[in-house]
């Protein structure tokens, strides 16, 4: 169990930060708010910055939803990073860009990784997102 590669609340799981060079009201971008306490998430916003949304570490954030599913034209999530323009151009049956992909704007969502695993204290994730200040402080082996 590694909190920091597995926990949403400790900058790990499957998340991107979705600020997109927008800072709070300190300049601070998401990257600033790992290792600050959850309390602190949304303290300091502004108009163009929402800790709570864009901030995988305040349990926003941002993961591709499509799996294996490929546009109309074979195209996974990672071409509308390139070609942001493209998005909903191309949808088809099984996929949906604005739906699914990060760069299309999709809703913040982290999926926490660490599946049954569990820390030197028997918890989880869910233990993290509670107090991210004690990321890393229990893992362990599994």
């Amino acid at each position: 169990f590694t909190a920091a590669e597995m926990c949403c609340a400790c900058g790990g799981g499957s998340c991107v930060d979705a600020d997109r060079g927008a800072t709070d009201i300190f300049g601070d971008s998401c990257a600033q708010y790992y290792g600050f306490p959850v309390s602190d998430c949304g303290t300091f916003d502004d108009a163009d910055f929402t800790a709570a949304y864009f901030c995988c570490a305040c349990g926003g954030g941002c993961a591709d939803t499509a799996m294996d599913a490929l546009d109309a034209n074979g195209n996974n999530c990672s071409h509308y990073y390139a070609s942001p323009a493209d998005c909903g151009n191309f949808d088809d049956a099984d996929f949906s860009a604005i739906g699914m992909c990060c760069a299309c704007g999709t809703p913040p969502v982290c999926v926490d990784v660490a599946f049954s695993a569990l820390d030197s204290t028997g918890s989880g994730c869910e233990f993290y997102a509670t107090d991210p200040t004690e990321c890393g402080m229990y893992d362990d082996a599994d």
